[in-house]
């Protein structure tokens, strides 16, 4: 009798939760598509006005890196695993086949970067930082030393970083090209321009991080 009588509650959780999952995977969307760029542009910004020893900055406090884990990370986890699980997955037809299915394999891939530079990013920088191990005013002077650190003449960090930069400008402008919904060209031309600056600004701030006051501007 108990069970019975529990068997509705079940399925009402149940259907709960498979109403609420793809809501906060839709903001995810929604915020990664738009803070990317804010985050794109912030750390150009800190980039060009940090000094010689550059500072740690409220970004880097543990109440700031839990809202944003709260707010914009845990959200876009939960859609990107779902995009990961179902694979290159067209968009509705704007584009010649071809087309779609290049942009939908390349999005993928970008999802993929992003998704492994995420997971490194957090277990070397966020997770130490959480824990106490690290100091919020050492995160960018340890990050300029990683980035400026060269294995055997490679810049391999400062390359990853650079990689990183490129799929999220790339991944985050297709996500606004998606969300727009409009055959018009000019959703398009506002994509590939928020793509391109935000490339631009990343690595920007990666260079400049990077080679400290080395770089002229």
């Amino acid at each position: 009798m108990s069970a019975q009588g529990d068997a509705p509650f079940a399925a009402q959780s149940s259907a709960t939760r498979k109403a609420w999952l793809p809501s906060v995977a839709s903001y995810g969307q929604r915020a990664f598509g738009l803070g990317a760029f804010l985050h794109l542009g912030c750390q150009a910004y800190r980039a060009a006005s940090d000094g010689p020893i550059p500072s740690g900055g409220p970004d880097a406090g543990r109440p700031v890196v839990l809202a944003m884990l709260a707010l914009f990370w845990l959200p876009f986890a939960l859609f990107a695993i779902g995009r990961l699980k179902a694979g290159p997955t067209r968009a509705p037809a704007r584009e010649p086949r071809d087309t779609e299915r290049a942009l939908a394999v390349a999005e993928f891939l970008a999802l993929v970067v992003i998704a492994l530079f995420t997971i490194a990013h957090f277990a070397d920088v966020v997770w130490p930082l959480l824990r106490g191990a690290r100091l919020p005013s050492d995160v960018r002077s340890e990050l300029r030393a990683s980035l400026s650190t060269t294995t055997s003449g490679m810049p391999l960090t400062a390359a990853g970083y650079a990689l990183a930069v490129a799929a999220t400008a790339f991944y985050a402008a297709r996500q606004l090209f998606h969300l727009w919904r409009s055959p018009r060209p000019s959703a398009r031309a506002v994509a590939v321009a928020s793509g391109v600056a935000g490339y631009l600004l990343g690595i920007y701030a990666v260079i400049r991080l990077a080679s400290g006051p080395i770089l002229p501007f």
